[in-house]
């Protein structure tokens, strides 16, 4: 009983700091996403955002879960070393293994969130997104008509211009553009006209008396009449989501995967790699919540602080300087051909899993 009591007084603590950290990083996630937003399109208001809200927080929510269980888990297991509390309890004689327990379950539930959060809900949820961003650009171009915005910006595209005319020409034009291939192209126009083909999804970018300060269309510093056409995808994020797979869920990837090479397909070809590599990619991120509660108990333990600020230092060098790193690496094997792609994207996974053990093993010794 003694034992199940302090399991049970571990375990409340680690859910209170985990929940205190996953909405602190969770709010800031968004609020990044929201910063964003704000940046690309113009004239959002509150009830905009609030309505974009339940669309953005799943994909919040897949980054900051297992942040918020690695930093609660430091913090909690930190300020039980650093009141001695630990040393009591080994005193009583109760193995050091029945502390692990608490973080090991919560990271076990959190785990099984995590999997259709990440395969299912944040993937519909973005899909559904970005039919909703479709109204972002009705949206400015209304505003744009009533002259309540003078400038425009995407990923590789930015425009700005002084008034609108009767015609809807925009006058007294700067645009920076960088392509995809070739140099960046930054000048200016007396007159634009932006049209959209309804058809193909498309915007066209007509500038007329055009005088380039860097780069060239076609060879020329000046001309008459210039032509960018970029896509609704490229511009507001709101293109078809069906060939994406990052909107595609963990059901519609294995479909993929498994059916492609039964039509005939490379199974080794480069699209059912990818396709393969998304679907572990995100068991990877959902068993991390595991990984770090393994990790994150005896680190917390050795660590010996219970502030919140060493706490997400540590946890953000274990993720940001360990975790991700390795999923880069693991990434760069499956492309080279050196491992398959469930191994890679299983890479940091495996590694911190054994960090953990062995500093667990240590922490027990000592």
């Amino acid at each position: 009983m003694g034992v199940l009591r302090i399991q049970r007084y571990i375990f409340r603590g680690l859910v209170r700091s985990v929940l205190l950290v996953l909405v602190v990083i969770t709010g800031v996630v968004f609020l990044g996403a929201m910063v964003q937003s704000v940046g690309r399109f113009h004239d959002v208001s509150l009830s905009i955002l609030l309505a974009r809200l339940p669309y953005l927080l799943p994909g919040a929510l897949k980054i900051s879960m297992p942040l918020a269980l690695l930093v609660g888990t430091l913090l909690t297991y930190g300020r039980l070393s650093a009141d001695n509390e630990i040393l009591a309890v080994r005193t009583a004689g109760i193995h050091p293994l029945h502390l692990v327990t608490p973080a090991l379950v919560l990271g076990l539930l959190l785990t099984g969130l995590c999997i259709p959060l990440n395969g299912t809900v944040a993937p519909r949820s973005e899909r559904i997104a970005r039919r909703v961003r479709k109204d972002d650009l009705l949206r400015f171009l209304a505003s744009m008509e009533e002259q309540r915005v003078h400038r425009f910006r995407s990923d590789r595209f930015r425009m700005e211009w002084r008034e609108v005319a009767d015609d809807g020409a925009l006058l007294d034009v700067s645009f920076d553009f960088l392509p995809e291939e070739g140099e960046r192209i930054r000048g200016g126009a007396r007159r634009a006209v932006i049209q959209r083909n309804e058809q193909t999804d498309e915007f066209r970018f007509v500038f007329f008396d055009v005088s380039l300060t860097q780069g060239s269309f076609t060879g020329v510093k000046n001309a008459k009449r210039e032509v960018i056409v970029r896509s609704v995808a490229e511009l507001f994020g709101a293109g078809s989501t069906l060939l994406d797979r990052s909107q595609m869920t963990n059901a519609e990837l294995r479909y993929r995967f498994t059916r492609d090479p039964l039509l005939g397909r490379n199974p080794r070809g480069a699209n059912i790699v990818r396709f393969r590599m998304e679907y572990w990619r995100r068991l990877s991120l959902a068993f991390a919540c595991l990984v770090f509660a393994l990790v994150g108990t005896p680190v917390g333990v050795l660590f010996r602080r219970g502030s919140f600020v060493g706490a997400g230092l540590v946890g953000a060098a274990t993720a940001f300087l360990g975790y991700y790193p390795l999923l880069e690496v693991g990434k760069s094997l499956v492309y080279e051909g050196v491992v398959s792609p469930e191994l890679g994207m299983s890479l940091p996974c495996l590694v911190l899993a054994a960090a953990g053990v062995l500093l667990l093993l240590r922490v027990c010794r000592h």
